[in-house]
């Protein structure tokens, strides 16, 4: 007996499994609020039934508008100091 080839689709024929049988999601987004707007309900769903949810995010947002107000300057993560920066004399 011949098996049947899959559908070019997978909505076709994947079949998500059931929460209670998931133990671990990864989420993987190429814009740094993509899981906040796209799949926050979900990602809270998995949270709250105990599944591990890891996001990755692949972009390094160099054209991101900064909330930084003019004429102040963030420390990259990671700085030693704690202090909040002092704002530009000019």
């Amino acid at each position: 007996m011949t098996e049947q080839p899959r559908p070019r689709n997978p909505l076709e024929w994947a079949v998500p499994l059931p929460d209670d049988e998931v133990e671990r999601a990864l989420v993987v987004t190429a814009h740094p609020d993509d899981a906040d707007f796209g799949a926050a309900g979900t990602i809270a769903g998995w949270v709250d039934a105990g599944i591990e949810v890891t996001l990755v995010l692949c972009t390094r947002a160099s054209r991101a508008v900064s909330a930084t107000p003019p004429g102040r300057r963030c420390r990259p993560s990671g700085s030693a100091s704690s202090k909040p920066p002092r704002p530009s004399s000019g």
